[in-house]
């Protein structure tokens, strides 16, 4: 168990679409690593929502209200992302050149206090489009990482936190 030892345990139960994330998003309690989990299950149309659960177990707490699925930790520093629609590219049908309202939306907090704006990633010029982003990481180098697919295929990209200096890390050109 990667959790500093002992036996696994259930904290809580929720359904399937999940992602994980291990740390402090903070909040009433900073006493307490929670874990964060995105999950569909206090949504109708099954929309995910990001909730803190203690490591000790409860009741998960809502964070930031509204229908994000990640959130990600500055490598090395207080930044935090948030994603829309950024969960798994495959699931559903927003994958290969997807640009409609469930495209992979990316927000920065550059702090860690909750004060989230929009980070614009567009391939080209300022007119270009929104990329459809998803599966976030947040490297070295204060570069943000993520999958995209302006060229068609999916591949490994990474900007700098103001959503510049767009540069392509892989060739796929098959991968759906």
């Amino acid at each position: 168990t990667w959790f500093g030892g002992g036996a696994a345990r259930a904290v809580a139960w929720m359904p399937p679409r999940r992602r994980v994330a291990v740390g402090d998003p903070g909040g009433e309690s900073q006493e307490e690593e929670e874990l964060v989990v995105a999950s569909n299950s206090d949504d109708p149309h099954e929309r995910p929502q990001l909730h803190a659960v203690a490591l000790r177990g409860g009741t998960p707490r809502l964070l930031y209200g509204g229908d994000y699925d990640a959130l990600v930790y500055q490598f090395d520093g207080p930044g935090l992302l948030l994603g829309r629609h950024t969960f798994d590219p495959v699931v559903g049908d927003r994958w290969k050149g997807y640009r409609g309202g469930k495209s992979g939306f990316v927000w920065l907090d550059h702090q860690g206090k909750g004060d989230f704006k929009r980070l614009p990633l567009r391939s080209g010029t300022a007119e270009a489009e929104d990329l459809n982003v998803s599966c976030l990481m947040w490297g070295p180098n204060d570069r943000i990482w993520f999958v995209a697919d302006p060229d068609g295929s999916g591949n490994l990209w990474s900007a700098t936190l103001d959503g510049q200096s767009l540069t392509k890390h892989s060739e796929h050109e098959l991968f759906d």
